[in-house]
């Protein structure tokens, strides 16, 4: 029989795609890790893991086990979850945040959900878009939309999240040419102030990227202000698509310069690593995650994609 603490540290080393990333999330060391991956080969007769200097892939036999242990590790924290309301020790409460939108949009209604599943679960949510410091805040899972990861947090991959440039009719009717990028230097942009302001916009066409220093008189660190700016005919934004999938379908906004890719992110389901002893944590990082997969990529206009993170400015 396999050992199912082989089989945890199996999936950290194919989440992480490292066995020093995977040893830092389990707190063992690095050597431990292998030990514990080597005695799983041994145990199912089979290289589980292709091993370079840079990178771990899988081998066939150690994909088809991945999937056995996803479902395996899901159903373990399940059950010790359903476990602990039979018993009563379940009654915690989770505390929450996630970006506004995105919030409404994906994560409320996998929390209402799990609520009405387990009953001694409580859920403190806060829906904002500013940037949470978990620790400090003692916060238990946090939605986080972002170009890159860090090694100090769990980050759970949810969706995609591309970005498309819009504006409303008013406004592209009234506004000068806008063929290129550096045609934006032309045009009143409105600029997110989230995390920082940013004034320089990435696109990328043929292969070529191209980065365009833009301004406005309206910055904001709300995405539904910016929206309705845009709405209102205020200027050019660039924004997340899941916010004005609605507005784009009705030609309330228009998408513009579709020829060239515009950034996309992924949201992610963040927590801290205390965090992945907690069954109530992880059941919710399930069903949001699955919310988003029956929701597929979170809106994408745009004819050309792109995984362009947003650059530094110069």
């Amino acid at each position: 029989m396999l050992n199912l603490t082989d089989l945890a540290i199996f999936s950290q080393v194919v989440e992480t795609k490292s066995f020093s990333a995977a040893a830092q999330r389990l707190s063992l060391s690095k050597a431990t890790v292998s030990k514990r991956i080597a005695a799983l080969e041994i145990a199912v007769g089979s290289p589980l893991l292709h091993r370079t200097t840079r990178q771990v892939k899988l081998t066939e036999t150690g994909a088809a086990l991945f999937q056995h242990c996803t479902r395996i590790m899901r159903e373990a924290r399940e059950a010790a979850l359903s476990i602990a309301r039979t018993t009563g020790t379940s009654r915690q409460t989770v505390k929450v945040t996630a970006p506004t939108k995105f919030g409404l949009n994906f994560v409320l209604h996998p929390i209402t959900a799990a609520l009405r599943e387990f009953p001694d679960l409580g859920v403190d949510v806060s829906l904002t878009n500013r940037s949470v410091d978990l620790v400090a805040e003692g916060v238990d899972l946090a939605i986080r939309i972002a170009s890159e990861t860090s090694n100090e947090l769990v980050w759970h991959p949810l969706t995609p999240c591309p970005t498309t440039l819009c504006a409303a009719p008013s406004y592209l009717a009234s506004a000068g040419a806008l063929i290129c990028p550096p045609d934006l230097r032309n045009h009143a942009c409105l600029i997110c102030t989230v995390p920082k302001a940013h004034q320089y916009w990435s696109f990328r066409k043929d292969g070529e990227d191209q980065l365009v220093h833009v301004s406005g008189r309206f910055l904001t660190d709300s995405g539904e202000a910016m929206r309705l700016a845009a709405l209102d005919g205020l200027g050019i934004a660039l924004m997340p698509c899941f916010y004005i999938d609605h507005d784009l379908r009705v030609g309330a906004l228009t998408s513009v310069l579709r020829d060239y890719a515009t950034p996309e992110f992924t949201a992610y389901a963040v927590y801290p690593f205390a965090s992945r002893a907690s069954g109530a944590v992880i059941a919710l990082v399930d069903r949001i995650a699955a919310a988003c997969g029956r929701g597929g990529t979170a809106c994408a206009p745009n004819d050309v994609r792109s995984e362009l993170s947003v650059p530094a400015a110069p």
